[in-house]
């Protein structure tokens, strides 16, 4: 199947699920997204994009809830690093959207690893409560 394809069909998927199926969407499209931030990872030149990417990836590790990848992945190897970026953004707006609507619980820790890992793609900086010992305290 064609990438873009491919990522209209998760987008669309996630945007119709119902509660019933909406974490299997959510899992299915996470495991995309970790597999494009580790291509981005290994081959941007940038540092700070790299880093970004790490910070992304960190993130959505967390909003798994599962280890490891479940199987080949779906993306491209030859992939460019702009339709890799945009694809990320893309997939982490729809997953964000609906996460919110599970309204759940269980979705709240989801919701701000996906909403960390959207700010870190995004470059912006930690939060002053994340920058270490005493956070926001901290003079």
């Amino acid at each position: 199947m064609h990438w873009n394809n491919h990522l209209q069909h998760l987008q669309h998927s996630c945007s119709a699920a119902t509660v019933a199926d909406a974490s299997i969407w959510v899992d299915a499209t996470l495991d995309v997204v970790a597999d494009l931030l580790v291509l981005q990872q290994r081959v941007s030149k940038d540092p700070a994009a790299r880093r970004a990417a790490e910070v992304a990836a960190l993130h959505v590790g967390l909003a798994r809830e599962h280890a490891g990848p479940v199987g080949p992945s779906a993306v491209p190897d030859d992939l460019s690093l702009e339709v890799a970026e945009r694809s990320t953004h893309a997939l982490l707006g729809v997953l964000l959207s609906l996460v919110r609507a599970e309204n759940s619980t269980a979705s709240n820790s989801r919701r701000l690893h996906l909403r960390a890992a959207s700010r870190a793609m995004r470059g912006e900086p930690l939060l002053p409560a994340q920058r270490g010992r005493g956070g926001a305290r901290t003079p």
